[in-house]
C-alpha cells in the first residue's frame, strides 16, 4: 500500500493520508522542517498550504516536500492562481460587482477577519511561477490538472492551480 502524506491538511481529512498540520493535534507538523525521515512518502499532498508561507522560506518547504518523497514520489500542488484571481477581480470591477471583488480579495490576501492569522496568504502563484519553483527543488515531469476545489465557476475562469510533479528516481 503507498504511503501518502497531507501536509498542511487543516479540516481537510483524508482517509489513507496522513494527514498533518501545524494545528492538527494527532500529528503537528510544520511543511518547512518535517520530522519524517527521508524518502518516507510515495504522494505527498500540498492543497492550500503553500501560499501561507513566506517567500524566503517558500524554497525550504518544497524543499521539504522533496527530501520526504521516495524516488519516483508524486508531489500535488493546488493553490490560488493568483494571475487568475486578478482577471476575475477586473471583470468584476467593470461589471461593477464590489461583491465579487471583495471575495476576489480575499483569494488574493486570505481572511480579512483576522490581522496577521496564519490563514493569511504571503505569497501568489502563476501558471508560470509554479512549475519554476517545482523545477527549481529538483521536481521533473510537471502536469497541470483540473483543481480538486473550486466547483463548477472555475471551468471558465480558472481562480486555482493543481499541479503534479515526480521526485526522479535513482
Amino acid at each position: 500500500m503507498k504511503k501518502k502524506l497531507n501536509i498542511g491538511c487543516g479540516g481537510d481529512i483524508r482517509d489513507d493520508y496522513v494527514n498533518a498540520d501545524l494545528s492538527y493535534e494527532p500529528c503537528r507538523e510544520d511543511i518547512r522542517e518535517m520530522t519524517f525521515e527521508d524518502e518516507t512518502f510515495d504522494e505527498v499532498l500540498a492543497s492550500h498550504i503553500l501560499e501561507h508561507i513566506h517567500f524566503s522560506q517558500l524554497e525550504r518547504a518544497f524543499l521539504e516536500c522533496f527530501r520526504v518523497l521516495k524516488p519516483n514520489g508524486k508531489f500535488v500542488v493546488e493553490v490560488p492562481n493568483s494571475s487568475g484571481i486578478m482577471k476575475a477581480f477586473l471583470e468584476a470591477e467593470r461589471d461593477n460587482n464590489q461583491g465579487l471583488q471583495f471575495l476576489l480579495l480575499q483569494e488574493i490576501f486570505g481572511d480579512f477577519g483576522v490581522v496577521d492569522a496564519p490563514n493569511n496568504h504571503r505569497y501568489g502563484f502563476t501558471r508560470s511561477s509554479l512549475p519554476e519553483w517545482l523545477e527549481k527543488t529538483g521536481f521533473k515531469s510537471i502536469v497541470e490538472e483540473f483543481p480538486e476545489w473550486g466547483g463548477e465557476g472555475h471551468k471558465e475562469k480558472p481562480r486555482l492551480l493543481r499541479m503534479v510533479a515526480i521526485k526522479p528516481g535513482d
